[in-house]
């Protein structure tokens, strides 16, 4: 701690220390001071937050102390900036890794496959299932893990369950269900649970739902949850875009293919008109046409007999 605060800090506890003082840790090294001190002042433990750090050697060491305590908070302090830093990078590293596993599908069904498998990854699950709907009322699993949740009288419960979760738009923890909780006949002990959005132009709003049959969910579970669900919802308004987007395109192209057969049926329609015409103008044509207009005069001018 001394020797994090610099040669300022060293020197400051040096001065306080007087000529005949010293800091010495628990090992006997001198940090601060003189080094024959401790065989001329009295020691006074150093006992910072309950842990014995060393023993100051001086006639009055209330000022060292002091210094000693405003260092350890300021240290303290430094700590917690670092440690707060780097769980945000923890987080940002997490959500770029979810975006971009669930990113790029035009398919919403794989999209809610792919954050049901990271929920389980992260978390771990023995039920689980992602609920997408238009609304609340019309909730409908687009990807499951287990059959707990969908099974026997459960299926009932988990849609009432789902939609009051929705509606409330509450995420939780559940450590420990109870006998009376709807999901109760799903095999499951504990629950965490997040809704999200689905926005664009789809406007739906999803679910997602981990149960399992033993050690029960903590907070840090619901963060890493809430962690997948804000990926989830953007993933899927891409994913239901896309689909929109290749559907539409789909569609142009089969309405672009019969009209250029329709063109292709009128163009053979006329080009047959065409060889029509040049075929009945043509001399040889006409030529023919004269012989069997003299033929036919000449059998109506035969005498019957």
């Amino acid at each position: 701690m001394l020797k994090r605060a610099g040669a300022d800090g060293i020197e400051l506890m040096t001065q306080l220390l007087g000529p005949n003082g010293s800091l010495l840790n628990l090992d006997g090294a001198v940090l601060a001071g003189s080094p024959d001190a401790f065989e001329q002042q009295p020691g006074t433990e150093v006992v910072l937050d309950g842990v014995l750090l060393g023993v100051i050697h001086a006639s009055d060491p209330t000022l060292c102390l002091a210094l000693l305590r405003s260092l350890a908070k300021l240290d303290g302090e430094r700590r917690a900036v670092t440690e707060d830093a780097l769980e945000r990078y923890r987080e940002l590293s997490l959500l770029y890794t979810l975006g971009a596993k669930m990113a790029g599908s035009d398919d919403p069904d794989r999209t809610a496959s792919t954050a049901l498998a990271e929920a389980s990854r992260l978390i771990g699950t023995d039920e689980a299932v992602v609920l997408i709907g238009p609304d609340s009322e019309d909730l409908a699993p687009a990807a499951q893990k287990g059959s707990g949740f969908q099974s026997g009288a459960s299926s009932n419960d988990l849609s009432q369950f789902a939609r009051e979760i929705v509606e409330a738009e509450r995420s939780d923890v559940i450590e420990r269900i109870g006998a009376d909780h709807p999901l109760s006949t799903s095999g499951v002990t504990t629950l965490v649970f997040c809704p999200f959005e689905v926005t664009g132009p789809v406007g739906f709003v999803g679910l997602l739902l981990l149960g399992r049959q033993s050690d029960p969910y903590r907070s840090v579970d619901l963060k890493l949850l809430g962690a997948v669900a804000s990926q989830a919802g953007p993933a899927l308004a891409s994913a239901f875009a896309a689909r929109a987007a290749r559907t539409a395109a789909l569609a142009r192209e089969q309405a672009l293919e019969q009209q250029i057969e329709q063109l292709r049926v009128e163009l053979d329609s006329h080009g047959q008109q065409e060889r029509v015409r040049e075929i009945t103008s043509s001399d040889y044509f006409q030529s023919l046409r004269g012989r069997a207009e003299s033929l036919r005069n000449i059998i109506d001018d035969t005498p019957q007999r």
